[in-house]
């Protein structure tokens, strides 16, 4: 407390922040996009909303389309389903990723794990774990060779959603095998997550140093015109229509309360 900078104290008492934090309610995920995140929440006695954008990418990473998956598992988790059953088609491909998404409800208590994932074809059979791979990300911690992310022993790559392992394919393997699980007793405390396998044409470009995060108004139930107040800086930003965005740095976010103007 004795070493703040001006800029975090301002933060610390800022009584809009703080008002968030104690008073706001139905906190959930918007929306995502890749690695770009929207949070709203809602004003209690008002039409307001709060909204927070948030852009988790990593530079020099790549972004995935997750609509161009080899396989994408069920939700696993929530529905009551414990394991999804993996085999995905990988030839022709210069790379491939394992990627663990959230469910689409948020990243708490998903704790994923790839199981005794081989790789098969004309070359035989290989386990994965033999495998180095190019970069893998976690939404909590760090992917592990046989350890689950909260260090049990498993046969397999134990991650945390939201989660990327990219593989360079060797050559003589075109399919890929694994059973996905949630972690023990995370589907008690409300994990959700889905499984999916990629190749390089589901990548795109190298993750720039910058993106625009954009919440749409019409998600937010509040009508076609809004205002907008950053919240963390205390300033108006003016009225916009239809949608709102922001340039964020990687691993940046921004908070702002949006008012109906129409």
């Amino acid at each position: 407390m004795a070493k703040l900078d001006d800029w975090t104290l301002k933060l610390l008492t800022n009584k809009e922040v703080i008002e968030i934090n104690q008073n706001s309610e139905n906190n959930r995920q918007l929306s995502q996009k890749g690695d770009l995140f929207v949070w709203a929440a809602d004003v209690p006695g008002s039409k307001d909303k709060y909204v927070a954008l948030f852009n988790a990418s990593t530079p020099g990473t790549h972004n995935i389309d997750y609509q161009k998956a080899k396989y994408h598992s069920i939700k696993v988790g929530g529905s009551g389903v414990r394991e999804a059953e993996i085999k995905a088609d990988i030839s022709g491909s210069k790379s491939f990723a394992l990627a663990v998404t959230d469910g689409g409800d948020g990243i708490n208590f998903d704790h994923a794990a790839w199981l005794e994932p081989v790789l098969s074809g004309p070359a035989g059979t290989k386990k994965l774990t033999e495998l180095r791979w190019k970069s893998a990300s976690a939404g909590w911690g760090n992917p592990r060779v046989g350890q689950s992310s909260d260090g049990r022993r498993i046969d397999g790559i134990g991650t945390h959603a939201a989660s990327v392992i990219i593989y360079d394919r060797p050559e003589g393997y075109d399919t890929l095998t694994a059973r996905g699980v949630l972690a023990d007793n995370m589907e008690r405390q409300g994990g959700t997550i889905e499984f999916l396998v990629l190749t390089d044409e589901a990548f795109d470009v190298e993750v720039k140093d910058t993106a625009e995060v954009s919440v749409d108004f019409a998600e937010l139930g509040i009508g076609k015109k809004a205002k907008v107040r950053d919240l963390w800086e205390g300033k108006d930003l003016g009225t916009f229509e239809g949608s709102f965005s922001r340039t964020l740095k990687c691993h940046a976010a921004g908070v702002y309360r949006i008012s109906p103007a129409d």
